[in-house]
């Protein structure tokens, strides 16, 4: 049976379709590194949509897309890395959220962690990144995506690519690769405003007036209005104006 940590939060009808699955909560200090802790049990290949008609295509094709958001802490040197992971399906209402908790934190930050979250310092292993991912890996192999979408990877998957090499994941089983990712503020700056520049997701957000999502930088609620700006890109708009 998989087990996944109490810490993880999920909307009600993801709850749902894990338990169908026979995923259940874990309760515990500590997870053993199973067999299934350094890889997927699938890998994806694809082509990063190139021009927005392409990403409509794919948003309308019945491919499975996971935007995901990451929000970090940096560590007195200077270095990134994770503090909350969120997830949502896209067409779905299933997300998940996790927050993380790692010793290269400030003394304050750890204080600030552990009120917020009102745990002793001895249930923190439970945060870590090792136990994080082992829960994350159950969850994408269920839901089996086709593409990872964020709005700008370069930070978010160089860090993600930090805590695998901390972990020692191997190369060829590490999240940063195992499946095709689509940078939609890469995209869209190319597409939209014909340059590399990109807008960040707040200001796309209000761009295309989209409300209900804030605060920013608070992972879940990023991943919501990027999965809002994918549900605005996978609309036909010439269709709907001439239907109009």
């Amino acid at each position: 049976m998989i087990k996944l940590a109490e810490n993880a939060h999920f909307s009600d009808e993801f709850e749902q379709m894990l338990a169908k699955s026979g995923i259940t909560r874990f309760e515990g200090n500590t997870m053993a590194d199973g067999e299934n802790f350094n890889k997927l049990v699938f890998t994806k290949s694809g082509r990063e949509p190139q021009t927005l008609a392409e990403l409509r295509q794919l948003l309308n094709s019945g491919k499975k897309l996971l935007s995901l958001d990451f929000e970090f802490y940096s560590d007195p040197k200077g270095h990134q890395w994770i503090r909350e992971i969120a997830g949502k399906q896209f067409g779905s209402p299933n997300y998940f959220q996790y927050r993380l908790f790692n010793n290269e934190m400030t003394l304050e930050r750890q204080l600030e962690f552990l009120q917020e979250v009102d745990i002793p310092y001895s249930e923190t292993a439970n945060y870590s990144y090792f136990q994080i991912r082992n829960h994350l890996l159950e969850i994408l192999n269920m839901i089996d995506p086709d593409y990872v979408v964020c709005w700008g990877d370069a930070i978010d998957f160089n860090a993600l690519d930090r805590e695998e090499q901390r972990a020692h994941i191997k190369q060829k089983h590490r999240l940063t690769v195992s499946i095709p990712r689509i940078d939609l503020a890469r995209l869209v700056g190319r597409e939209v405003f014909q340059n590399s520049a990109t807008l960040s997701l707040e200001k796309m957000g209000k761009l295309l007036g989209i409300k209900g999502t804030e605060p920013r930088h608070v992972a879940i609620n990023d991943v919501r209005l990027l999965d809002r700006i994918l549900q605005f890109y996978a609309r036909d708009l010439n269709e709907e104006l001439f239907d109009n």
